[in-house]
């Protein structure tokens, strides 16, 4: 998985202009975790939470499949640049874990855990 991030600000609106603090994520996956994701039924996991002027927007596993196989780049836009930090750590971090679930899937097998409660 090779992710990229983008920070750009940008200028919206017919007649008054607002900034919009837009991050633009691409993701490219391998044709191995792409069938690992297939197998693991999580295409619909939802790994960000995202609303845009009113439309509900999440962004699920099938989204990051959808634009890696398109070669396309996810944007999300925020209203000053903290909250885009903010989803830009929680876009980190969700990856992170999509990351995880894809090895552990790729490396087969039933695993185990024990402990002691």
């Amino acid at each position: 998985m090779k992710v990229s991030l983008r920070k750009v600000e940008e200028t919206a609106g017919v007649f008054t202009k607002t900034t919009e603090y837009c991050l633009y994520v691409t993701v490219e996956l391998t044709a191995e975790e792409t069938n690992a994701i297939q197998k693991a039924g999580i295409k619909d996991f939802i790994l960000v939470e995202y609303s845009y002027r009113g439309s509900e927007l999440n962004w699920t596993v099938d989204s990051v499949v959808y634009s890696s196989g398109k070669g396309r780049e996810s944007r999300f836009v925020d209203y000053n640049a903290i909250a885009r930090n903010e989803r830009e750590e929680m876009v980190k971090q969700s990856l992170v874990a999509l990351k995880s679930q894809i090895e552990a899937q790729m490396s087969g097998g039933n695993q185990s855990e024990s402990f002691e409660l």
